[in-house]
């Protein structure tokens, strides 16, 4: 199993989430993986708020322009793996995954690792191990840490997955 309801995400039919888009009651939604839509929901935002918690989210590149816009103090972070072998092992560690849904997700990823390297305030991290990463996201809440190295790492994984991506293509 890939995701599952409440664990991963919070799945809505499709007409639900055309409701909560059109009452306004989401900070932001995509299209990802050219297959379904993904937002954020401003109940969830402040449910965290009222119980003291920092909100932590993922959303699609396209979001973070519109949350910058609402609340340019959020903080942006891009997890990365420490390479494109590593990324590819965790991605098949999740579960079967046909190859059109691994390529949908590798197009994607490549459109957010190209916009994520143009945003200013992006704040770059490689997950290489969990621990480590969860102590460096904390710091991160304090201060700003040097981007050289993990930028580096994002434009490595963008031209490994464009490669990748055009060998798929060239053998298909």
């Amino acid at each position: 199993v890939l995701e599952q309801k409440g664990v991963e995400y919070w799945f809505k039919t499709e007409e639900k989430m055309l409701n909560a888009l059109r009452a306004g009651e989401m900070l932001e939604a995509e299209v990802i993986h050219r297959q379904q839509v993904s937002g954020i929901s401003i109940a969830e935002l402040e449910r965290a708020k009222d119980e003291g918690k920092i909100a932590i989210t993922d959303m699609d590149i396209g979001g973070v322009e519109n949350v910058l816009k609402h609340k340019p103090d959020a903080v942006v972070l891009f997890l990365l793996p420490p390479n494109f072998d590593e990324w590819m092992n965790r991605m098949n560690a999740r579960g079967q995954m046909p190859d059109d849904e691994k390529h949908r997700r590798l197009h994607t990823a490549v459109k957010v690792l190209k916009k994520g390297l143009q945003i200013e305030e992006a704040i770059f991290v490689v997950n290489d191990e969990f621990h480590q990463t969860a102590k460096l996201v904390s710091q991160i809440c304090e201060s700003r840490p040097d981007q050289q190295l993990a930028k580096e790492t994002a434009q490595k994984l963008l031209q490994e997955t464009e490669d990748y991506l055009e060998g798929q293509t060239n053998h298909s």
